[in-house]
């Protein structure tokens, strides 16, 4: 597995600069070539903008819109920071986020994902199996999840202890949670003390 740890995209004392995707950075619209970000540590990541450890951006020509392409799957995302989407932001996407871990990332808006706004409501994020927990956005909201003019496929999740809620924005706890297969409990991980941490399950978790 790779290490994309202590990265940073764009300067907050620079004005007019934008900054996307602490870690990774991705507008890729090809269907024939997915990008796959697969089995990765990624920690420790920031940005001044969106996506703090990774961003999936649209491609747009005038009001036409091409959502950004990929598969992120089985990857630690932790400890990284942004202003909206701590662990990730994707706009205007057909994303697969499937089987991460996505813990302890911190934002204003959107403290694990930010679901941001769809040029056109057929190209939605999906959000599937994952244990989005303990991430906090406690200036705007959705400690685990925000959603806003969007509606990401959500199901199979563990949305846990996430602060203020666990989904924020345009929707709530009660959209998701409980719903779909989408769950609250204690993922239960072997620790998560600073330099000691092992995400791994517990048994019987």
């Amino acid at each position: 597995a790779n290490t994309i740890r202590s990265n940073q995209a764009g300067n907050s004392a620079v004005d007019d600069q934008i900054g996307n995707g602490g870690g990774i950075s991705s507008y890729t619209t090809s269907t024939a070539e997915v990008p796959r970000v697969t089995g990765n540590l990624i920690q420790d990541n920031s940005t001044r903008d969106f996506g703090g450890g990774i961003f999936f951006g649209q491609v747009s020509a005038g009001s036409v819109y091409s959502p950004s392409q990929g598969l992120l799957e089985n990857n630690v995302i932790e400890l990284n920071r942004s202003f909206s989407g701590g662990g990730l932001q994707a706009s205007t996407s057909e994303v697969q986020i499937l089987g991460n871990t996505i813990v302890d990332n911190t934002a204003e808006f959107g403290g694990g994902v930010t679901a941001a706004a769809t040029g056109d409501p057929a190209f939605q994020l999906v959000l599937t199996n994952n244990v989005i927990a303990f991430n906090s956005a406690l200036v705007y909201g959705g400690g685990g999840l925000a959603v806003s003019q969007s509606a990401p496929v959500v199901s199979y999740n563990d949305l846990f202890a996430n602060v203020p809620t666990e989904v924020g924005g345009d929707r709530g706890d009660d959209d998701y949670v409980g719903l779909t297969g989408n769950l609250s409990v204690d993922p239960t991980f072997v620790s998560r003390i600073p330099g000691n941490r092992d995400l791994r399950l517990l048994g019987g978790s």
